[in-house]
């Protein structure tokens, strides 16, 4: 089939890496998959949300379930705001202080009209 050979890297159990030895030179801790293969390495190993498609398995590469992949996003963090919604969310927290500011210096003149009412001043 091929002068080359296709390589994986694995790291805590996923398959992070592949590569043909037409590219790159295999590290030590790289597997051999295919010893005749073609000159690119074709299989893709990261879907679109960045989850890596495939483990290390005993002596051989599986393709992770539905089931796994989505448990696994289920477990990450919520995605932080977009720039958009982060400005939003500034321009709210504004408002807010400035409304409070403005609260707490008509509180401030109340008392002190009541202050001079009372004649202390």
């Amino acid at each position: 089939m091929g002068d080359y050979q296709h390589y994986v890297r694995v790291v805590g159990g996923m398959v992070v890496h592949g590569f043909s030895s037409a590219f790159e030179s295999p590290r030590p801790g790289d597997i051999c998959i295919d010893g005749d293969a073609p000159r690119h390495f074709q299989r893709q190993l990261i879907n679109d949300a960045g989850q890596y498609l495939y483990k290390w398995q005993g002596d051989e590469i599986v393709l992770r379930d539905s089931a796994e992949l989505e448990n696994e996003l289920s477990d990450l963090p919520p995605a932080p705001p977009t720039p958009d919604q982060r400005i939003e969310q500034l321009e709210a927290e504004n408002a807010k202080l400035k409304s409070d500011n403005l609260m707490t210096l008509e509180a401030v003149a109340e008392v002190y009209e009541l202050f001079l009412t009372l004649g202390g001043g």
